[in-house]
């Protein structure tokens, strides 16, 4: 029979919050020793419970108390940003945006994350890489993104990117790259916004062309975001 483990947090918070534990690495290469890194969060606000300590978690092997040495990880912070790729951008600007996203990854620090979100029609809309801090599974997300398309969906996109930084614990923002016009949407601005608000996060757009800057504009503008051009762009590195 398999030895079963958990941790428990056994601390005391404010009534409104509702604390939410996750496994954030497991390393078993020390095994029987097993080092773990777990993060709370309040589900009210997405954002961390922080100057937690030894004394508010428990560890239980197999339902029962064992001694383990916990250490509190201070000022561990990134951040986690969602890359949203409009893959019906003219062919004079994929190498632009496959470098722009390039550089971005290159520039993420030791507790960032990133993800990377392709969009046209809502068929072809998905996850082509959840969020990650390894940059090699990111650049190859890159690569593999399927430029070339017709129709734009820029709402269905960002709505998708919005949707991935559930849960995140780090500070959180969505980038959008377009193109193009709206030209095959059925999701709505009103249904992206409040979604980004709820969640803290802010979108940040970048309009490829002059026809792609008034969805672009309003999605930024209502989530506290910037909307840039391509003549700006180096600004996300710094974000």
């Amino acid at each position: 029979e398999s030895d079963y483990s958990s941790i428990l947090a056994n601390y005391i918070l404010d009534s409104k919050a509702i604390p939410h534990q996750s496994i954030t690495s497991l390393d078993l290469s020390r095994y029987p020793r097993v080092c773990t890194q777990t993060s709370v969060i309040d589900k009210n606000t997405q954002k961390p419970i922080v100057d937690l300590d030894s004394s508010n978690f428990e560890l239980l092997l197999n339902n029962k108390l064992v001694s383990a040495q916990f250490e509190t990880v201070q000022n561990a912070v990134g951040v986690s940003v969602v890359l949203v790729v409009d893959e019906s951008v003219d062919e004079e600007n994929v190498k632009f945006v496959q470098n722009s996203l390039r550089r971005f990854i290159a520039g993420m620090e030791t507790y960032d994350r990133a993800a990377i979100v392709g969009f046209s029609d809502r068929v072809n809309t998905r996850v082509v890489q959840s969020l990650t801090s390894d940059k090699n599974l990111l650049l190859g997300a890159v690569d593999s993104l399927r430029f070339g398309r017709t129709e734009s969906n820029i709402n269905e996109g960002a709505k998708l990117g919005v949707e991935q930084v559930v849960g995140e614990t780090n500070p959180t923002a969505v980038i959008v790259f377009s193109s193009g016009v709206s030209n095959s949407e059925r999701t709505t601005t009103s249904e992206v916004v409040p979604l980004a608000n709820l969640l803290n996060t802010s979108i940040y757009s970048v309009a490829l062309k002059a026809s792609a800057a008034n969805s672009l504009k309003e999605l930024a503008e209502k989530t506290d975001g910037v909307f840039m051009s391509a003549a700006n762009i180096s600004q996300i590195v710094g974000l």
